[in-house]
């Protein structure tokens, strides 16, 4: 009696099929783990180009916040990036208080990522 020894070419083909959809997975992981890498970058990014324009702005008179212009500073650490800032709202309060919020806008993979930065400043300088 004669023993067949080996694979079937049948059975290469499934375990090739099996290799792939394995192999696929992790490559795909490893992807998502880098565009995700990627953009977690840029967040970072956005949050200290943010945090530089409001330490900025807090070195600025009082009365001034309301006409600084961010694009002054020349910021341009991300593609497409936008630095702005919302009109300062005065808050009402015993002392002087403005609501300030920066906002960094990008472009990352075709669409429009956005991070805002909010804070209240006081005007020291005044006595009542």
């Amino acid at each position: 009696m004669l023993r067949k020894r080996g694979f079937t070419l049948l059975e290469l083909m499934i375990a090739a099929g099996i290799l792939v959809i394995a192999v696929s997975g992790v490559i795909a992981l490893f992807v998502r783990l880098i565009l995700s890498n990627e953009s977690k970058s840029n967040m970072i990014t956005a949050a200290n180009d943010a945090q530089y324009v409001m330490e900025y702005i807090k070195q600025l008179d009082f009365d001034a916040i309301g006409t600084f212009n961010p694009d002054d500073l020349g910021i341009d650490n991300l593609p497409g990036e936008s630095i702005s800032i919302t009109p300062p709202q005065d808050q009402d309060i015993e002392i002087n208080l403005k609501n300030i919020t920066v906002n960094v806008s990008w472009t990352e993979r075709g669409g429009e990522k956005y991070f805002p930065l909010p804070t209240l400043i006081a005007d020291t300088a005044k006595e009542e």
